[in-house]
């Protein structure tokens, strides 16, 4: 729960601090958070962690995307800390893409859901994909150093 907890703060601060503008929100860089949570914790830790620490960065600027964001990184935590495999890298990388992709498809939901027209909503996947592939790297980049630490996981 500690783990989770400190992952959890981590995530809504490199969310909040490290975010460049889009025209529908902002890409940040907590997936990359997430994703190393779910790496490291595990399904429930990373489910956790991914969830309610980007929904608490939701609250702070973008309130009507927390719920949505809570249930979509949430899920997209718990999908990558149930499939991800101890040394790995081409395995991990599969995995972290299909966490993305959850979070893309996801949001392009929810965002259709919002503005009740899916080309409208349309608009968010390019950013939604450009934040995918940066989390994907950062994972990647903590991955190829910590993927032979006998400590890496909690």
């Amino acid at each position: 729960m500690v783990h989770a907890s400190i992952f959890a703060a981590l995530i809504c601060i490199a969310t909040i601090t490290l975010r460049f503008p889009s025209p529908i929100g902002y890409v940040n860089l907590g997936d990359g958070i997430i994703l190393i949570a779910a790496w490291v914790l595990g399904p429930v830790g990373g489910m956790l962690a991914g969830g309610i620490g980007s929904a608490l960065a939701d609250l702070i600027g973008y309130p009507q995307y927390m719920l949505a964001t809570l249930v979509i990184k949430g899920l997209s935590g718990l999908v990558a800390g149930l499939l991800f495999k101890r040394g790995k890298l081409l395995f991990n990388l599969l995995v972290a893409f299909i966490a993305e992709t959850i979070m893309a498809v996801g949001y392009f939901g929810w965002e259709s859901l919002i503005f009740g027209q899916g080309l409208t909503a349309a608009a968010g996947i390019p950013f939604n994909i450009l934040q995918g592939v940066v989390g994907i790297v950062i994972f990647a980049l903590v991955y190829i150093k910590l993927k032979d630490d006998k400590f890496y996981r909690m």
